[in-house]
């Protein structure tokens, strides 16, 4: 405690004396003030400030009660204790309810230290309370004054007690008396206007669950049908377990300021109306980037794809996915630069194809010529782009068809020309009759082959066909793995001749929706080519696995066989009736057309990689849309 300072009312110096030197002897460190008689005891305490009061009661020509009579008429909050040789019961109740902290006779004087510290310590805790309590009452007081000031008003709801409170501006702004009604988040949103209700309470639940601090605008309809524009903030406050236990917010009546606004800008207001109910949705950024202000379409964009509402002073920049900052941010720093820059860009959307957009950024120029910021025009342009990408897929599709009819083309010409044009021959040279038995014999023998060569091109020919028509019929869920089983089964006698060993992980995909007698085709296809150009002196190991790419699935084929050399051949491995390696093993050259076909045909696309002696890896790339039911 610092070194206290005492006013000390006594006539008789000797008791004076006393009184100081029993303080001294209890170690207190103190100063003091002797008077004795009114005058002084006026002039002492309008020059000084005393920590204590020590008064005798009776005094010549002044008194103890009227000393605190003095003290309390000029309002000096100071200990006061009454010091005096005898004092009856009654006179000291009288006089502590004059103010007085305590009493203490002079025959009893080993009190008084303690009396004196007791007292002070008491009154300076009061002292505190009251100068506590006077902070927050002016302080209520001007935050009433002030919210009634600037109309905006504040509330708050306990999660851990369950309690809502609505500061008295809240209720008026609403239209309502202190108290008139019960306050409630579902009370507050019965008041915003139809038109933004939803996305008002969509954007107090996103709020509440994924930020700390959000602001918003909204129109509310007050209890005598105003309609006022509103300018909000939420502020959610969470425990060491991020659950949220206390929701504040305030909201602002700036219909004013909206209706001066609109008079200012009236000007302005067709190409506002055109700038609200345009198809391009618009966001205005500042020089950091930041939300300025934005069109109603822009917000629903916001809401429906990112799942993220537009708010004013939020970075641009957080609305786009990790993958696309670095180039948004490089198109966003050139614009500021001075530059206009426009680009197309793919959401996710449970549509086929997503939902495109054409997003186009211009600078904005003050009078000095200098970029204040950037508007950012977003049009949907999904019609325009799946239109696009159906021509693309057309144009591919027939592109590919008239490289079958070339193909075709050549089979006709070589593979169905070379039969035909013995058979004509030889049906010649038996019309001419100039044949013995044998030379008839061989002829006719020749005519055989070339006949079921003929037939069996002729069967080639009907089986593209069948897999290039259209797929028809009813998908089934099918598995991968059972399909490998179902394989296994019926080759088993080849899989322990040759040694063959087929590891299998669809542990990522393995059920998925499609056509169950191509899958298995196509399965069987490239595992009984991997048996089929093994190497001589390995058994085949063959792993097949499926893996979950984003939005595609891929199947892969991997082996150890012979391999191919992809440096000459690329162009022909899946050409029809192409061979590589025909010392080896029979067959027509049509087992990877078919396998490429039937990929094509659900929609998928195929890819090799291949080294000649280190094997050969197929790989199959559907979207997952290919699979759904």
């Amino acid at each position: 405690m610092n070194k206290l300072n005492l006013l000390i009312l006594e006539d008789m110096m000797t008791d004076a004396e006393l009184i100081i030197l029993t303080l001294q002897r209890s170690g207190m460190d103190f100063g003091y003030t002797i008077t004795i008689d009114s005058e002084s005891f006026i002039s002492a305490i309008e020059q000084q400030r005393f920590d204590a009061i020590l008064a005798d009661n009776s005094l010549p020509q002044f008194s103890g009660v009227e000393a605190l009579r003095i003290i309390n008429d000029r309002k000096i909050i100071t200990p006061f204790i009454l010091v005096t040789g005898s004092i009856s019961e009654e006179y000291a109740v009288s006089i502590m309810k004059e103010g007085a902290c305590d009493y203490i006779l002079k025959d009893r004087l080993q009190r008084l230290p303690n009396a004196v510290l007791s007292a002070i310590h008491k009154y300076r805790i009061e002292e505190e309370r009251k100068k506590f309590l006077d902070e927050v009452i002016a302080n209520e007081a001007l935050l009433k004054e002030a919210e009634q000031l600037a109309h905006f008003g504040s509330w708050e709801r306990d999660l851990l007690n369950n309690t809502e409170r609505w500061s008295d501006e809240q209720f008026r702004i609403l239209g309502y008396t202190p108290g008139e009604i019960e306050p409630s988040v579902d009370t507050y949103l019965k008041m915003v206007h139809h038109d933004e209700r939803e996305l008002v309470r969509q954007t107090i639940d996103y709020t509440i669950k994924h930020r700390d601090r959000h602001k918003y605008s909204c129109r509310i309809v007050s209890k005598d049908g105003t309609l006022k524009h509103i300018y909000a903030e939420i502020a959610v406050a969470r425990d060491a377990d991020n659950n949220v236990v206390r929701i504040n917010g305030f909201i602002r009546d700036v219909t004013e300021t909206v209706h001066a606004t609109k008079s200012l800008q009236k000007s302005e207001a067709n190409l506002r109306a055109i700038f609200d109910n345009t198809e391009t949705a618009y966001i205005l950024l500042d020089a950091d980037l930041k939300v300025v202000s934005f069109n109603q379409l822009a917000y629903k964009i916001s809401i429906e794809l990112l799942e993220k509402p537009l708010s004013d002073g939020n970075k641009a920049i957080e609305y786009f996915d990790e993958e696309a900052r670095p180039m948004v941010r490089m198109y966003l720093q050139n614009v500021l630069r001075g530059s206009s820059i426009g680009y197309e860009m793919n959401f996710p959307h449970p549509d086929a194809y997503g939902k495109w957009f054409n997003i186009d950024y211009y600078p904005v120029w003050n009078n000095e010529k200098q970029v204040l910021g950037v508007v950012m025009a977003i049009t949907e342009i999904t019609a325009k782009k799946v239109s696009e990408l159906q021509e693309k897929k057309i144009t591919a599709e027939l592109m590919q068809r008239n490289q079958d009819l070339e193909q075709f083309a050549y089979i006709i010409s070589h593979n169905l020309r070379s039969p035909v044009a013995n058979i004509i021959g030889i049906t010649d040279a038996l019309v001419e009759g100039n044949l013995d038995d044998d030379d008839r014999q061989v002829f006719m023998e020749g005519l055989t082959i070339s006949v079921k060569k003929l037939d069996s091109t002729i069967i080639d020919l009907n089986d593209i066909l069948q897999v290039k028509n259209v797929v028809v019929g009813n998908k089934e869920k099918i598995h991968f793995s059972q399909i490998v089983d179902d394989i296994k089964f019926s080759i088993g006698g080849l899989l322990d001749d040759k040694g063959v060993m087929i590891n299998s992980d669809f542990s990522e995909v393995d059920e998925v929706s499609t056509f169950k007698s191509y899958m298995l085709s196509i399965f069987y296809n490239l595992i009984s080519n991997s048996i089929k150009y093994k190497q001589s002196d390995l058994a085949p190991v063959i792993d097949i696995k499926s893996r979950k790419l984003a939005d595609k699935i891929e199947l892969s084929f991997k082996d150890n066989s012979i391999g191919m050399d992809l440096e000459t051949k690329s162009e022909q491995i899946f050409g029809l009736y192409k061979r590589f390696h025909p010392q080896l093993a029979e067959g027509k050259g049509m087992g990877l057309f078919m396998v490429k076909t039937q990929v094509e045909t659900l929609g998928g696309k195929i890819s090799v990689q291949s080294k000649v002696n280190e094997g050969t890896e197929f790989k199959i790339e559907f979207d997952i849309k290919t699979f759904a039911n």
